[in-house]
């Protein structure tokens, strides 16, 4: 028996094992931790049909399998140890696909050096570079020695790695690293996405990888107004059939050189709302930030279970399963709750207090930052008919730096963030 053999039958045991934990009564947090586990990772039929049903209908219902499926699984629930624990499968099967992944990958490369193949091997070993081998070789638990070594060698490459806001001020008092979580929150129009895409066009031209969760937006109209902003003209001007040929062309172009500005770096999904799903496709990307645009837009599917709890555990997901695991950053839009709005002026710049569904999210969140803006409340029709929006940007929170400080910018026709103000 070869390698990839051997690793295949360790890894369809662990399958196994796995959906007979799921069938013999796994709670629905043990399943939603290992949300991100996909079908495409399993090699057993049986144990995929499984993980499949109760992903798309969030239940076990025996009677969607076929009969030969429901004998091995009830063979299987009777080798389960206790107590169940499916995640550590989940793990167990993520690492041997990625092994099966390795090794094949190093035979190719010895396949084609062998066949003096040299132009095909740069792009396989750099097919070796997004192969996740964590843990290899590792022990479960980590002793001081262990945890320092790997302290000397991250500080040993310089700085940690990090993603700058690309905002001048708010660069200076917070930045975004692997494995935090960021709240991005303001009331409804405040200009929440339109932020969030400046901060994912800096990434992108820092040369991140970066990945957008469009779930209030659909993604032309997203990309439209990252476009629309390069050539002076607004969406709201193309839709109403306001533009010129010869402007839609202008248009057209930069949107083009937008995108080979960017290329494979900017990823947008608009089509997914359910916060598997998000996991899934993040898993997938393996992205250095994920910005979800917004919370609220998460579907929300426990009967009985508060909106407050409810999204507390979304927001702890994106912190724990994408941003930890999966060592990226994650940028979360949110919204406020009314109460600035009942405030009397000068005293409605949010608060943390403030959060909509507060709770879980502010304690989980390595930082907030709250945006405001004096027009939103204003009556002054030359501030209302204005072109140009001063924006505060308040960090509310910040774990590892100071809080309660204001970077101030300025929007530009309510698309594009200027860095600074004048």
């Amino acid at each position: 028996m070869n390698l990839a053999d051997k690793i295949l039958r360790e890894k369809i045991q662990a399958e196994r094992m796995f959906a007979a934990t799921v069938v013999a009564g796994a709670t629905q947090d043990e399943l939603d931790a290992c949300s991100w586990l996909t079908e495409d990772m399993f090699s057993d039929k049986s144990s995929a049909a499984v993980w499949k049903m109760v992903k798309d209908s969030g239940q076990v219902d025996m009677t969607g399998l076929d009969q030969s499926d429901m004998v091995d699984i009830f063979a299987w629930t009777g080798k389960l140890p206790w107590p169940l624990d499916p995640e550590r499968y989940a793990h167990v099967i993520q690492r041997d696909a990625n092994y099966i992944a390795l090794v094949s990958n190093i035979t190719d490369i010895i396949r084609a050096v062998g066949n003096s193949d040299y132009q095909s091997v740069p792009t396989l070993l750099d097919n070796l570079r997004h192969i996740d081998v964590v843990g290899v070789g590792k022990s479960i638990l980590l002793t001081a020695v262990d945890v320092a070594a790997e302290f000397r060698t991250a500080i040993s490459q310089g700085a940690p790695p990090s993603i700058r806001f690309g905002i001048a001020d708010l660069d200076d008092y917070i930045t975004m690293c692997e494995g935090e979580l960021t709240v991005l929150a303001g009331r409804a129009g405040m200009g929440k996405t339109a932020v969030a895409c400046q901060i994912a066009q800096n990434a992108c031209a820092a040369g991140k990888r970066v990945l957008f969760f469009s779930l209030e937006m659909p993604r032309m109209q997203l990309w439209a107004r990252m476009a629309c902003a390069g050539s002076g003209f607004t969406w709201m001007q193309i839709k109403t059939g306001r533009l010129t040929q010869n402007d839609l062309n202008f248009v057209a172009k930069c949107s083009d050189d937008l995108a080979a500005k960017y290329a494979d770096r900017f990823i947008i999904e608009d089509s997914v709302w359910r916060i598997q799903d998000i996991l899934r496709i993040a898993s997938v990307v393996k992205a250095d930030l994920v910005i979800v645009d917004n919370l609220g837009e998460i579907e929300w599917h426990e009967e009985g279970v508060s909106e407050t709890v409810w999204y507390g555990r979304a927001a702890r997901t994106l912190r724990r399963d994408v941003a930890r695991r999966l060592k990226c950053h994650v940028l979360l839009l949110h919204h406020i709750n009314r109460d600035p709005d009942k405030r009397q002026e000068g005293e409605r710049r949010p608060m943390l207090s403030d959060l909509r569904w507060s709770g879980d999210i502010e304690r989980l969140s390595d930082a907030v930052i709250f945006m405001y803006r004096e027009d939103q409340y204003s009556n002054d029709p030359a501030m209302k008919n204005a072109t140009i929006f001063p924006v505060e940007l308040w960090v509310r929170k910040n774990r590892y730096g100071v809080s309660n400080a204001c970077a101030i910018g300025l929007f530009n026709a309510k698309t594009l963030l200027v860095e600074k103000m004048p």
